[in-house]
C-alpha cells in the first residue's frame, strides 16, 4: 500500500510547477525526535521521515538533513520529468 501511495504522490509532484519542502518534528513513544518531511505544491504530501539519532539537533545539522531529503526527492522526480527543485 505504501509503495502505491508513494508512487501516486511522486506523480502529483512531477506535475507541479514548484515544490516547497517542510519539516515537522515530534517525539515518539521512546521520547526520540522524529521529523516528517512534507512536499507542498501547495497541497501537502508526506514524502519521508528521518531521525537525528545521536547527532545534535542544531540548525546546521537540520539543514544538512533537509538537503539530503531534497536530493532524495529530486532524484525520484527528475528521472521522469527533468524537474529541478
Amino acid at each position: 500500500m505504501y509503495l502505491t501511495v508513494h508512487a501516486q504522490t511522486m506523480q502529483q509532484l512531477r506535475n507541479s510547477e514548484s515544490i516547497v519542502l517542510t519539516i515537522d518534528g515530534l517525539s515518539n513513544i521512546k521520547h526520540q525526535q522524529v521529523f516528517n518531511v512534507m512536499a507542498c505544491n501547495p497541497l501537502p504530501y508526506f514524502v519521508d521521515r528521518f531521525e537525528m539519532g545521536t547527532i545534535a539537533e542544531s540548525a546546521k545539522n537540520l539543514v544538512k538533513k533537509v538537503k539530503e531529503q531534497k536530493a532524495i526527492l529530486q532524484n525520484e522526480i527528475i528521472a521522469a520529468s527533468g524537474f529541478i527543485l
